[in-house]
């Protein structure tokens, strides 16, 4: 026990005699640099393309997730609106630029994951993982999951047949309305959705 005790008054004794950190120099913020600023590099020429399947994805039929009843409603470039924002009947559906094509159930053809956006007018946008296959050569919803209310979206892929995304989110106990990036224990969650579950 003694140990211990000597090990933390030593750990205090050795932060307490770290150099200093010397306070930044002062800068004039008072006059404006007479060199100009260096602009962002020029977009690429070519837009980046999608590929034949997500278009035709971002044009299909999704199913609300948030919606007081089942309602599926056709997207149009990925987007779905109804109504006016403040209105009672104002529904707002987008698919973001995160889709991952792979072969969910082991027969061969592929499967889409996508990331979609629901607004009902307030504060909260509701963010889905959609599963879509195809049937009939159309790309057709299969079902959904809620991830978060306006959760950071990093990453969506499949690979061996599951659904790999990774999003920081909140926690259970904390309320939707805390901004990220605000203090408090936001975590990193990576989860995996395989057919079988």
């Amino acid at each position: 026990m003694a140990s211990r005790y000597t090990l933390i008054l030593l750990l205090v004794v050795l932060m307490g005699c770290r150099p200093a950190t010397p306070p930044p120099a002062a800068v004039d913020q008072t006059t404006v640099p007479s060199e100009p600023v260096d602009e962002l590099p020029p977009s690429p020429a070519t837009p980046t393309t999608v590929s034949e399947e997500v278009r035709e994805i971002r044009n299909a039929t999704y199913q609300l997730g948030a919606a007081d009843t089942l309602q599926g409603v056709q997207l149009t470039e990925g987007t779905f609106e109804q109504g006016t924002p403040g209105s009672d009947d104002f529904i707002s559906a987008k698919m973001t630029d995160f889709v991952a094509l792979g072969d969910l159930d082991g027969d061969g053809t592929e499967e889409a994951a996508a990331l979609v956006s629901e607004n009902y007018g307030g504060t909260g946008v509701f963010v889905f993982l959609a599963v879509y296959s195809q049937v009939d050569q159309t790309w057709t919803f299969q079902t959904s999951t809620m991830v978060d209310d306006r959760p950071q979206l990093n990453a969506l892929s499949i690979a061996n047949r599951e659904i790999y995304l990774d999003a920081v989110i909140h926690a259970i106990d904390e309320p939707m309305m805390r901004k990220f990036g605000s203090r408090g224990p936001f975590s990193r969650k990576k989860a995996s959705f395989s057919s079988t579950q």
